[in-house]
Protein backbone atom coordinates (compact mmCIF):
# COMPACT_ATOMS: atom_id res chain seq x y z
CA UNK A 1 0.00 0.00 0.00
CA UNK A 2 1.13 3.38 -1.22
CA UNK A 3 2.14 6.15 1.65
CA UNK A 4 0.24 9.59 1.06
CA UNK A 5 3.34 10.84 -0.01
CA UNK A 6 4.11 8.58 -2.58
CA UNK A 7 0.50 9.25 -3.80
CA UNK A 8 0.76 12.82 -3.62
CA UNK A 9 3.91 12.91 -5.82
CA UNK A 10 2.13 11.04 -8.00
CA UNK A 11 -0.83 13.52 -7.82
CA UNK A 12 1.07 16.21 -8.46
CA UNK A 13 2.65 14.94 -11.71
CA UNK A 14 -1.33 14.41 -12.95
CA UNK A 15 -1.89 10.93 -11.74
CA UNK A 16 -5.65 10.89 -11.20
CA UNK A 17 -5.74 7.85 -9.66
CA UNK A 18 -3.33 8.51 -6.99
CA UNK A 19 -5.85 11.51 -6.00
CA UNK A 20 -8.31 9.34 -5.95
CA UNK A 21 -6.70 6.96 -3.68
CA UNK A 22 -6.09 10.13 -1.00
CA UNK A 23 -9.56 10.91 -1.91
CA UNK A 24 -11.24 7.23 -0.59
CA UNK A 25 -8.59 6.96 2.26
CA UNK A 26 -9.27 10.38 3.75
CA UNK A 27 -12.69 11.59 2.48
CA UNK A 28 -14.53 10.12 5.59
CA UNK A 29 -12.62 11.79 8.32
CA UNK A 30 -13.08 15.04 6.53
CA UNK A 31 -16.65 14.29 6.48
CA UNK A 32 -17.06 13.29 10.10
CA UNK A 33 -15.01 16.15 11.11
CA UNK A 34 -17.30 18.85 9.00
CA UNK A 35 -20.14 17.38 10.36
CA UNK A 36 -18.99 17.43 14.01
CA UNK A 37 -19.01 21.31 13.98
CA UNK A 38 -21.70 21.93 10.82
CA UNK A 39 -24.10 18.94 12.21
CA UNK A 40 -25.85 19.24 8.92
CA UNK A 41 -25.02 16.32 6.42
CA UNK A 42 -25.56 18.44 3.13
CA UNK A 43 -23.46 21.08 4.49
CA UNK A 44 -20.50 18.65 5.50
CA UNK A 45 -20.59 16.91 1.70
CA UNK A 46 -20.39 20.57 0.71
CA UNK A 47 -17.65 21.40 2.64
CA UNK A 48 -15.78 17.71 1.71
CA UNK A 49 -16.01 18.52 -1.72
CA UNK A 50 -14.51 21.91 -1.23
CA UNK A 51 -11.64 20.87 0.51
CA UNK A 52 -10.75 17.91 -1.84
CA UNK A 53 -11.46 20.82 -4.52
CA UNK A 54 -8.58 22.74 -2.77
CA UNK A 55 -6.42 19.83 -2.25
CA UNK A 56 -6.29 19.09 -6.05
CA UNK A 57 -6.11 23.00 -6.80
CA UNK A 58 -2.91 23.85 -4.19
CA UNK A 59 -1.08 20.02 -4.79
CA UNK A 60 1.90 21.75 -5.54
CA UNK A 61 2.03 23.64 -2.03
CA UNK A 62 0.47 21.14 0.45
CA UNK A 63 2.25 20.27 3.76
CA UNK A 64 2.53 16.49 4.44
CA UNK A 65 2.82 16.11 8.50
CA UNK A 66 4.27 13.02 9.52
CA UNK A 67 3.84 11.43 6.23
CA UNK A 68 0.23 12.02 5.81
CA UNK A 69 -1.82 14.28 4.29
CA UNK A 70 -5.30 14.20 6.92
CA UNK A 71 -4.00 17.07 9.09
CA UNK A 72 -3.66 19.34 6.13
CA UNK A 73 -6.82 17.88 4.71
CA UNK A 74 -8.57 19.09 8.65
CA UNK A 75 -7.20 22.48 8.53
CA UNK A 76 -8.60 23.34 5.14
CA UNK A 77 -12.03 21.57 6.56
CA UNK A 78 -11.90 23.78 9.10
CA UNK A 79 -10.86 27.30 7.65
CA UNK A 80 -14.11 26.12 4.50
CA UNK A 81 -16.49 25.93 7.14
CA UNK A 82 -15.39 29.22 9.57
CA UNK A 83 -16.03 30.76 5.94
CA UNK A 84 -19.26 28.41 5.12
CA UNK A 85 -20.60 29.66 8.49
CA UNK A 86 -19.67 33.52 7.91
CA UNK A 87 -21.49 33.74 4.90
CA UNK A 88 -24.42 31.62 6.39
CA UNK A 89 -24.56 34.37 9.20
CA UNK A 90 -24.58 37.42 6.26
CA UNK A 91 -27.08 35.66 4.66
CA UNK A 92 -29.46 35.44 7.80
CA UNK A 93 -28.57 39.15 8.69
CA UNK A 94 -29.03 40.23 4.97
CA UNK A 95 -32.70 38.23 5.48
CA UNK A 96 -33.56 39.36 8.83
CA UNK A 97 -33.29 43.42 7.44
CA UNK A 98 -35.90 42.29 4.54
CA UNK A 99 -39.71 43.34 6.02
CA UNK A 100 -41.82 40.28 7.18
CA UNK A 101 -43.98 38.51 4.23
CA UNK A 102 -47.88 37.68 4.92
CA UNK A 103 -47.44 33.77 5.31
CA UNK A 104 -47.03 31.50 8.07
CA UNK A 105 -44.65 29.07 8.79
CA UNK A 106 -44.92 25.00 8.07
CA UNK A 107 -44.59 23.99 11.60
CA UNK A 108 -43.07 20.79 9.77
CA UNK A 109 -40.00 23.11 8.98
CA UNK A 110 -40.45 23.72 13.03
CA UNK A 111 -40.33 19.82 14.04
CA UNK A 112 -37.77 19.01 11.57
CA UNK A 113 -35.51 21.57 13.26
CA UNK A 114 -35.48 20.20 16.19
CA UNK A 115 -35.03 16.86 15.36
CA UNK A 116 -31.82 17.99 13.42
CA UNK A 117 -30.25 19.78 15.92
CA UNK A 118 -30.38 18.66 19.58
CA UNK A 119 -29.88 21.29 22.39
CA UNK A 120 -26.77 20.21 23.61
CA UNK A 121 -25.20 20.34 19.93
CA UNK A 122 -26.25 22.93 19.45
CA UNK A 123 -24.90 24.76 22.36
CA UNK A 124 -21.56 22.93 22.15
CA UNK A 125 -21.54 24.30 18.06
CA UNK A 126 -22.60 27.56 19.14
CA UNK A 127 -20.12 27.94 21.92
CA UNK A 128 -17.33 26.66 20.02
CA UNK A 129 -18.26 29.65 17.12
CA UNK A 130 -17.66 32.16 19.16
CA UNK A 131 -14.17 31.36 19.85
CA UNK A 132 -11.11 32.57 18.15
CA UNK A 133 -9.93 30.72 14.65
CA UNK A 134 -6.91 29.81 16.86
CA UNK A 135 -8.56 28.12 19.78
CA UNK A 136 -11.08 26.48 16.86
CA UNK A 137 -8.11 24.97 15.26
CA UNK A 138 -6.39 23.64 18.36
CA UNK A 139 -9.65 22.20 19.26
CA UNK A 140 -10.27 20.65 15.85
CA UNK A 141 -7.03 18.64 15.97
CA UNK A 142 -6.59 17.93 19.81
CA UNK A 143 -10.43 17.27 20.61
CA UNK A 144 -12.25 16.08 17.90
CA UNK A 145 -9.35 14.55 15.41
CA UNK A 146 -6.94 13.26 18.34
CA UNK A 147 -3.36 14.60 17.32
CA UNK A 148 -1.23 15.10 19.54
CA UNK A 149 0.10 18.59 20.42
CA UNK A 150 3.43 17.91 18.41
CA UNK A 151 1.33 16.72 15.63
CA UNK A 152 -0.65 19.85 15.92
CA UNK A 153 2.43 21.76 16.25
CA UNK A 154 3.53 20.63 12.84
CA UNK A 155 0.09 21.29 10.94
CA UNK A 156 -0.13 24.98 12.71
CA UNK A 157 3.74 25.72 12.05
CA UNK A 158 4.01 26.04 15.65
CA UNK A 159 5.79 24.43 18.56
CA UNK A 160 4.41 21.97 20.63
CA UNK A 161 4.49 24.06 23.83
CA UNK A 162 2.66 26.96 22.17
CA UNK A 163 0.08 24.32 21.22
CA UNK A 164 -0.30 23.07 24.80
CA UNK A 165 -0.54 26.86 25.87
CA UNK A 166 -2.90 27.51 23.29
CA UNK A 167 -4.98 24.31 24.19
CA UNK A 168 -5.48 25.13 27.58
CA UNK A 169 -7.00 28.82 27.00
CA UNK A 170 -9.30 27.38 24.54
CA UNK A 171 -10.46 24.93 26.61
CA UNK A 172 -10.87 27.63 29.62
CA UNK A 173 -12.48 30.09 27.06
CA UNK A 174 -14.83 27.61 26.09
CA UNK A 175 -15.87 26.25 29.22
CA UNK A 176 -16.70 30.15 30.01
CA UNK A 177 -18.61 30.70 27.36
CA UNK A 178 -21.24 27.24 28.16
CA UNK A 179 -20.94 28.10 31.97
CA UNK A 180 -23.81 30.51 32.88
CA UNK A 181 -23.06 33.45 34.52
CA UNK A 182 -25.20 34.34 38.20
CA UNK A 183 -26.82 36.76 36.23
CA UNK A 184 -27.81 34.51 33.69
CA UNK A 185 -29.41 31.90 36.08
CA UNK A 186 -31.30 34.50 38.29
CA UNK A 187 -32.56 35.56 34.55
CA UNK A 188 -34.00 32.08 33.78
CA UNK A 189 -35.48 31.55 36.88
CA UNK A 190 -37.38 34.43 36.74
CA UNK A 191 -38.50 33.76 33.28
CA UNK A 192 -41.92 32.13 33.52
Amino acid sequence: MSTDEELWRRAIDGDSLAFGEIFDRHHVRVLRHSLRILGIKEDAEDVTALVFLEAWRRRRHIRIANGSLIAWLLVVAHNTIRNSLRLRRRYQQMLSRLPEGGHETDPADEIADRIVNTHSAAVVRAAFQKLGRRDQEVLSLCVLEGFSMAEAGEVLNVPAGTVKSRFSRAKSKLAGIMTPSADDATLARSTP
